[in-house]
């Protein structure tokens, strides 16, 4: 459902990048992803000299971004505090979380808010279905799946895992949802920047498969990832807009066959009304 972008020296326009901050960066990545690890392990990840690896994560060191443990450098939870500084620093989020529990109290699945930044989608919450705060008026539309089946449950760790990370914007509910939301120009520069990577035999790796896509998107309001990520999780989302721009999305997923049976209408409803009370937030900055 992820990627990262192409690697080699990007930016944004012209300005000049500094190369010592790039690699910096590369090197703090790779203590990240790695949960820990020592100087040649990152130095061969990175493709970087060893004395240069060293010279940086001495200075992460020093500033208190990795730890050192047993000759293992380690993410420190200063990281933590600024993604959370972050996180309550976006609009999307802070209007939208409540209205993606509300979602979720009376579906069950796992919900998730994506916030558009510049042409990626980052993955900002997640909430699965609590299956003590059922209501009965949700019974009717919940009995499709097991919310504690594994297939669910170890889904939403894994989108735990990828809080903050990009999100495949053609293969997944929210990304159609927000594409659909773009002009045609806008689309193709996404296309040209991520390219359409296949991840199962569903996924949309057709520019021109995926705006007829986009055509139904707009006609029914709503996006369906079938299986389109993940050969095992399906997806309904909606895009949230602010002054006709997409700014987000809210989609809530289930295991195979979630969004191919009786009650796509009303899981659908369901998601294009926590987009639309999102939308009424950031407008009136309630």
């Amino acid at each position: 459902m992820f990627w990262r972008p192409p690697r080699p020296d990007m930016k944004s326009d012209d300005t000049p990048v500094i190369k010592s901050s790039q690699k910096l960066f590369r090197v703090l990545e790779q203590v990240v992803e790695k949960d820990g690890a020592g100087v040649t392990e990152v130095a061969d990840e990175t493709s970087l000299a060893k004395s240069t690896t060293h010279l940086h994560l001495q200075s992460l060191l020093a500033t208190g971004y990795v730890v050192k443990r047993e000759g293992k450098y380690y993410p420190s939870l200063q990281l933590f505090e600024w993604g959370e500084k972050v996180r309550n620093g976006i609009e999307v989020y802070v209007k939208g979380r409540s209205e993606v529990d509300d979602l979720v109290a009376n579906v069950r699945g796992i919900a998730k808010l994506g916030v558009l930044e510049g042409d990626s989608v980052r993955l900002a919450y997640v909430k699965e279905k609590d299956d003590d705060a059922a209501e009965s008026s949700a019974q009717s539309i919940s009995t499709e799946f097991n919310a504690d089946s594994p297939t669910v449950m170890d889904h939403t760790g894994e989108y735990r895992n990828l809080l903050g990370k990009e999100m495949n914007i053609h293969a997944t509910a929210i990304g159609k949802a927000v594409l659909a939301e773009m002009s045609k120009d806008a689309v193709e520069s996404v296309v040209d920047h991520h390219g359409l990577p296949q991840y199962t035999e569903n996924t949309i790796t057709d520019e021109s498969v995926l705006f007829e896509e986009l055509d139904r998107v707009r006609e029914r309001g709503y996006a369906v990832d079938s299986q389109e990520w993940s050969e095992d999780i399906s997806c309904i989302g909606a895009a949230i807009t602010r002054d006709d721009t997409p700014v987000g999305g809210v989609s809530i997923s289930g295991p195979d066959g979630y969004v191919n049976g009786d009650l796509v209408d009303e899981l659908a409803r369901r998601v294009i009304n926590t987009t639309n009370m999102i939308e009424v937030k950031l407008s009136h900055g309630r």
